[in-house]
């Protein structure tokens, strides 16, 4: 089952909005949680870095922001440790992955860089797009390092379509529940049967027998 969980950070409260559902997790399974931070070839806006003493400075402020969460979540009696590479964020993201190795990525949807616009931010998308472990994203709406509480589960939708792969979200589902009562619910989308149509467009009874085959395959599935 799950036992390393890692977060990504970027030191934004957007990034951070990750910590209270990885912290419910760790808690739920009994895992262990890294913190990681990326400190990126470059800062936003930026093309190369040239000042030494800027980059320590940057390096040591990464340190403290993660040595202030280390200490919270310790104090909460989660089982932590951090790690500071250097690089590009998502592939950084990706070796930490393997190299550790975790078991479940927890990330927020988008980092100090992202926003709100847009569903994912661009390291979110290219993490998602080849990373090799179970990822939970959630949404990047910030969380203030002095309010770091784990999140409490009501309802966790799964949605299933008969393979073992999507299956295998039900275990961390049904690990989430633990701290409190929370209802499953268990979704499978029964695509609708397709008509074969020439020039002209369906007319109203090809459309009701389709209605009519949709309403049998209910009746029998349920």
């Amino acid at each position: 089952m799950f036992q390393r969980v890692l977060v990504p950070l970027d030191g934004s409260d957007e990034s951070a909005s990750a910590l209270p559902h990885a912290m419910a997790a760790a808690r739920s399974l009994g895992a262990e949680i890294r913190l990681f931070h990326v400190l990126s070839s470059a800062p936003a806006g930026e093309t190369t870095i040239t000042d030494p003493v800027q980059w320590r400075f940057r390096r040591a402020k990464a340190a403290g922001y993660l040595a202030r969460l280390e200490d919270q979540l310790r104090r909460q009696g989660h089982r932590v440790e951090r790690e500071i590479a250097e690089g590009e964020p998502a592939g950084e993201i990706q070796t930490a992955v393997r190299r550790w190795p975790a078991d479940l990525l927890v990330m927020s949807s988008y980092g100090g860089g992202g926003s709100r616009g847009a569903p994912h931010g661009s390291t979110t998308l290219k993490v998602l797009g080849a990373v090799g472990t179970s990822v939970l994203v959630v949404p990047g709406r910030g969380s203030r390092e002095a309010e770091l509480h784990p999140v409490r589960y009501r309802k966790i939708m799964v949605p299933l379509d008969c393979s073992p792969g999507a299956e295998a979200a039900l275990g961390l589902a049904a690990a989430l529940t633990g701290e409190g009562p929370a209802e499953i619910l268990i979704a499978h989308v029964v695509p609708v049967p397709e008509l074969i149509h020439g020039a002209t467009p369906l007319d109203s009874r090809d459309l009701q027998m389709r209605e009519q085959i949709v309403a049998r395959n209910r009746r029998i599935s349920f």
